[in-house]
């Protein structure tokens, strides 16, 4: 009974200092951040600021996508920018994404669109567009908007004007109560985080920028 408990105090202990070790280690890892942060905060700032800015871009221009679509009964993919997307609106199978520019098909055609057909899966189209679930949402059956471009009134919302006249009414578009909320959320927060980006963010990564060039000097 003794070796036993003998033992198992060995193994304890052994555990322990393993243990000890390990957090030595981290701690000389965090005593080297904290060091270099102590003397040069002006650049690790700067840097993490930059990521943070970055990360934030993603959500409110995401990278350009891939989508299989038509325009005039030709078949192209296209690259698509998410935050141009205006809205997607759904007619039967066919999917009409109504766009801010007119973009080519890849592969060098000709032809510029900002309406291109499709009959992917909404949900398809979601998963693709909306990746970051931010900037899209669903407000009714088979309308999927984009919340940069869209404004709401009493429960309807409108779109900033396109250059060709779609066979969708894509403004004054009545919503519930329900997708108002969800669109009235989303809208808000675009607008905070679109206003960080240009103003607060920018204005610190500016002054530490000068701040770092008077140091060098």
């Amino acid at each position: 009974m003794k070796d036993k408990i003998l033992s198992g105090l060995k193994k304890e202990n052994s555990r322990l200092k393993t243990k000890v070790r390990q957090l030595q280690t981290v701690i000389r890892h965090q005593k080297v951040t904290i060091d270099e942060y102590e003397t040069n905060w002006h650049l690790k700032l700067f840097s993490d600021l930059e990521v943070l800015l970055q990360q934030y871009t993603l959500f409110t221009n995401p990278l350009p996508v891939k989508i299989k679509a038509s325009f005039k009964n030709e078949a192209a993919f296209y690259e698509v920018k998410p935050a141009n997307i205006i809205g997607v609106f759904s007619k039967g199978r066919t999917k009409q994404i109504l766009l801010d520019t007119a973009i080519p098909g890849i592969g060098g055609s000709a032809t510029q669109t900002n309406i291109l057909y499709t009959e992917t899966n909404l949900g398809e189209l979601q998963k693709v567009i909306n990746q970051s679930k931010f900037l899209f949402c669903l407000v009714k059956r088979g309308v999927l908007i984009n919340v940069k471009h869209y404004g709401l009134e009493s429960n309807f919302l409108f779109a900033n004007s396109i250059d060709i006249t779609p066979s969708v009414d894509y403004s004054n578009i009545k919503i519930s109560k329900k997708a108002a909320n969800e669109f009235i959320e989303k809208k808000k927060a675009f607008d905070n985080i679109n206003s960080l980006q240009n103003n607060q963010l920018r204005d610190i990564l500016a002054k530490i920028k000068k701040s770092i060039t008077s140091f060098e000097k």
